[in-house]
């Protein structure tokens, strides 16, 4: 199995420190967020750069004979670039999972209920939301009124047409507008509402 090249590891690094900057700011939509899964596709996919770095790891520190000058803890610059890549690719590949098995279930019950619930419009499991979210506002720990909440969301989207792309716009022009509103103090249990111009 061929090595990384010096180059490949410090542009997957570069890669990985802008995903998780990225992720810290919850910018997990900004176009350097891809850069790191298209790397990776390149080198030949998630599971398959893991295996080559742990390798490389592997082989460095059975030599211990540094690629580049020793830095101050005594490792070189590259292996330690090595280290903090299979931690974040590793990261990633358990992200990607999570994701896959979230793709898998939102199609399954957008099977379900349209198999059950019929060609009706969004209001419905709107309205059924809002019942979920008291449900889950009085028990804020169990994760199957969560879970509900998700479900209902999903179909309400579903039968309105809405893509998740179009919320993450909207998402991404609100934010902006939400900021600049005026607000009351924060009161535990109760919701906030901006305060409107002449209140």
């Amino acid at each position: 199995m061929r090595n990384l090249t010096e180059q490949q590891i410090d542009d997957l690094y570069s890669a990985a420190v802008s995903a998780e900057v990225n992720d810290e700011a919850g910018e997990a939509s900004s176009a350097s967020s891809f850069e790191l899964p298209d790397l990776l596709e390149a080198t030949g996919g998630a599971g398959h750069t893991i295996r080559v770095l742990i390798d490389m790891l592997r082989a460095a520190g059975r030599s211990q004979a540094p690629i580049k000058q020793p830095s101050t803890s005594g490792k070189s610059e590259l292996l330690q670039r090595a280290e903090k890549l299979a931690e974040d690719t590793a990261a990633l590949a358990q992200r990607v999972h999570c994701e896959d098995i979230r793709k898998k279930v939102r199609a399954e019950h957008a099977e379900w209920a349209q198999a059950t619930f019929g060609n009706t419009g969004p209001v419905g499991p709107l309205k059924h939301l809002s019942a979920e979210a008291l449900e889950a506002a009085a028990e804020p720990s169990d994760l199957s009124e969560w879970a509900d909440m998700q479900f209902l969301f999903w179909d309400a989207q579903r039968k309105a047409g809405i893509s998740d792309e179009q919320i993450t716009q909207a998402m991404v022009a609100k934010l902006p507008v939400n900021k600049a509103r005026q607000w009351p103090e924060p009161k535990e249990g109760e919701p906030r509402f901006h305060i409107k111009d002449g209140e």
